[in-house]
């Protein structure tokens, strides 16, 4: 599918966009969060599934409602929706070798994302998720994420 895609940004930008993106989302009741989708509008008129990358999919990228389709089938995008699934995770070294790859990060983050993968202990770069739930205001998912946001800065990524 063609759809404008912004600048090259560095992960912690897109981290920041998907965090905005997913909270409006969240308060639109045409959309329900559903992390084992990316972006489901196969409900019909009802309302349409996105994951975290599908949330950036439906409001930066304008990706209609009613589509259905997975990061990948946007030119370009691909990367950044694997970067963006491995980071709802808490999963950092997957997400840098994710985003080394990616022509939607600047070429100085996507450097300093493989030196960082190839160099830092795992265990550093993981921050213990916790699962989003349908069922819950995922106060603690969010807390997490702005760990990982931080950790993403702390990094310069």
């Amino acid at each position: 599918m063609n759809v404008t895609l912004p600048e090259p940004m560095s992960v912690s930008q897109w981290m920041e966009v998907a965090l905005k993106d997913l909270k409006l989302c969240e308060n639109d009741p045409n959309y329900l969060i559903n992390m084992g989708t990316s972006h489901d509008g196969s409900d019909g008129p009802g309302f349409c599934h996105v994951c975290f990358a599908g949330a950036v999919m439906a409001k930066t990228l304008h990706v209609p409602r009613d589509a259905t389709l997975y990061p990948s089938k946007i030119d370009g995008f691909g990367g950044i929706g694997c970067m963006l699934n491995d980071l709802r995770g808490g999963h950092v070294r997957p997400a840098l070798g994710a985003a080394e790859h990616s022509e939607l990060i600047t070429p100085e983050v996507r450097k300093r994302c493989g030196e960082l993968y190839l160099t830092t202990d795992a265990w550093r770069l993981y921050i213990n998720g916790v699962e989003y739930s349908r069922r819950s205001d995922n106060v603690l998912w969010h807390e997490r994420m702005a760990r990982v946001l931080a950790l993403l800065k702390e990094l310069g990524v």
